[in-house]
């Protein structure tokens, strides 16, 4: 069992969807689990990448099938920048494909998500990718590589 997340650690949300309605059902989501977050929204992955530099978020969840970089294009794209690459990146699609879910994951995404999507779904998923994210910046931090303990 992984430790949970501390909300003493200023959780920060990046939420992407080309959808505003989506965006506003997924932001509420995370604040009944979550209340003290800071949640951010961008519109689509050319957006999302810009905000991840001045934002800095805990996690992102991200839409697939976006206009301009869609969500495949976005996770090629933060692993590619040093201070986004370790950022958790929760992936919401609408394709329920094993080949689209494993090329997804092969990206460097955390988890995929089919919708439509519960509030439990999301919940839990977060709750997980949190989790495992604090357990490996503890565990680095035994090891004292600076980068990750500041």
């Amino acid at each position: 069992q992984f430790p949970k997340y501390s909300a003493a650690e200023r959780l920060k949300i990046l939420i992407v969807d080309d959808e505003s309605m989506t965006r506003v059902v997924h932001s509420r989501y995370v604040k009944r689990v979550f209340p003290s977050a800071t949640i951010m929204c961008a519109k689509d992955g050319k957006e999302a990448l810009e905000l991840t530099q001045t934002f800095h978020p805990t996690v992102i969840i991200s839409d697939y099938a976006m206009p301009e970089m869609d969500g495949f294009e976005f996770i090629n794209a933060c692993k590619k920048i040093e201070a986004v690459r370790s950022i958790p990146v929760i992936v919401i699609t609408g394709e329920d494909s094993a080949a689209s879910k494993s090329a997804l994951l092969l990206a460097g995404a955390d988890a995929v998500i089919n919708k439509p999507i519960a509030p439990e779904t999301l919940h839990k998923v977060l709750q997980d990718t949190l989790s495992r994210t604090s357990y490996m910046c503890r565990e680095l931090c035994l090891l004292q590589i600076p980068a990750v303990c500041g």
